[in-house]
């Protein structure tokens, strides 16, 4: 089954040419356009020794040259890790989780305290300015109140009396 996908492909200059290509999934060849090869031979890009990346279903591959069994003109994709089902998690992102330091955590309690007593100090100064209760004041002054309980019990749960 063939699926179009996108195609960058760095230059000699540095920059990145990019187009739409096809991808065999059974294969995993990429088969480029003859436009596109034609204007990849004028840029002086060799197809044999590039290194290309391939916008698939979201994910992001690395297209290496020619393979023995590969058709002439086009490269190569594994493309064993297409259709999985993953959820999406930090290391897909690149991201690392570190936990905070304990200089960290002390800035985030603090600053999760002074939210609590700002939201808890406009409760205050509500209560004493309204003229009159009805419903819209009543679900404001809940909204400032919630809000500083809220972030009183996360600031103690991070803190944890430290």
């Amino acid at each position: 089954m063939k699926t179009q996908v996108q195609i960058s492909i760095p230059t000699a200059s540095g920059s990145t040419v990019s187009d739409n290509a096809f991808l065999d999934r059974d294969t995993g060849e990429v088969f480029l356009s003859a436009a596109f090869e034609k204007q990849l031979q004028d840029l002086g890009v060799d197809l044999k020794s590039v290194t290309a990346n391939v916008l698939v279903d979201g994910a992001t591959l690395v297209a290496s040259v020619y393979k023995p069994q590969v058709a002439p003109g086009a490269l190569w994709v594994d493309v064993s890790t297409l259709g999985r089902e993953e959820a999406p998690t930090a290391r897909h992102f690149g991201w690392k989780y570190k936990p905070l330091s304990k200089s960290q955590k002390s800035l985030l309690v603090g600053w999760l305290q002074s939210i609590s007593v700002a939201a808890t100090g406009g409760a205050v100064v509500f209560v004493h300015n309204a003229s009159s209760w009805d419903q819209s004041e009543l679900v404001d002054l809940f909204s400032l109140v919630f809000a500083a309980v809220v972030t009183f019990f996360i600031a103690a749960g991070i803190g944890k009396g430290e």
